[in-house]
């Protein structure tokens, strides 16, 4: 009899192990579920209204002017998928960034400007 609940003994301890590491897996799970769900709004890829519209102005001349979105980028020293990113209003530009944008489309930034609030 005694024999018996060794040979069990590594099989309970691998069953053991493996429940550890499954309740240890949804833990981390659930902690990152949490995460996802209260993100600062900050955190979060938001877009504002202004931020679409600077986009589809800079998209919009830089269309008038036949320029590509990768050649226009490399001009004003920007990498295409941030310009990407710009141009569909998902990331913010600072106002360094803007002059950039802005003097490749051979505008100032008050000409720029005036244009997306009419």
């Amino acid at each position: 009899m005694g024999e018996n609940i060794w040979r069990q003994t590594p099989l309970l301890v691998y069953l053991n192990v493996i429940y550890s590491l499954t309740v240890y897996s949804l833990f981390i799970f659930s902690l990152w579920i949490y995460r996802l769900k209260n993100l600062h709004p900050n955190e979060m890829n938001t877009k504002s209204e202004l931020d679409v519209k600077i986009g589809v102005e800079v998209r919009r001349r830089r269309l008038e002017q036949h320029r590509s979105q990768e050649a226009f980028a490399d001009d004003c020293g920007i990498h295409r998928t941030y310009m990407s990113s710009i141009e569909r209003g998902e990331k913010a530009m600072s106002v360094d960034m803007a002059k950039r944008v802005v003097t490749g489309l051979g505008l100032t930034l008050g000409e720029f400007f005036t244009a997306i609030e009419e």
